[in-house]
């Protein structure tokens, strides 16, 4: 599996960075050959349109997961339309979550329900979101 994080400076060592589109850097981890490789997210300084743009460089590297604190909605939609899914994660640096990611992989069923659960009521907030802004610009 191919992860992307959004980073700082990227690495391992690296914390997650708060946000996707216009983090810094991005550190790409093949989890099966332990490949890392860093590379400069062109899109964060973009006028407007970084988070789909840095999505698109996420389907073009071929990344099943994009990890981030926070992905905005439309670069979302664009990743889950790809098949790439999502883990908002903060505070925890790469190397950390790469430790987590391998003990999830032999998980409790259970806990990998909440799991689902948890990013089940993510994407309902967010198509929420999505519904009350179509709204908004359907009365402008």
């Amino acid at each position: 599996m191919k992860i992307l994080f959004a980073t700082d400076k990227g690495g391992l060592d690296d914390l997650i960075a708060p946000i996707f589109g216009r983090a810094p850097t991005f550190t790409i981890v093949d989890t099966e050959t332990n490949k890392v490789e860093v590379i400069q997210n062109q899109a964060a300084q973009a006028f407007s349109g970084a988070g789909i743009m840095a999505a698109q460089l996420a389907i073009d590297k071929g990344v099943d997961r994009v990890v981030a604190g926070n992905i905005g909605p439309n670069s979302s939609m664009v990743l889950m339309q790809a098949g790439i899914e999502i883990d908002l994660v903060s505070g925890m640096k790469v190397r950390e979550y790469l430790e987590k990611y391998k003990e999830r992989k032999s998980m409790d069923p259970e806990l990998e329900r909440r799991m689902l659960e948890l990013q089940k009521q993510m994407i309902e907030l967010q198509l929420k979101w999505i519904e009350k802004r179509l709204e908004e610009l359907g009365h402008a």
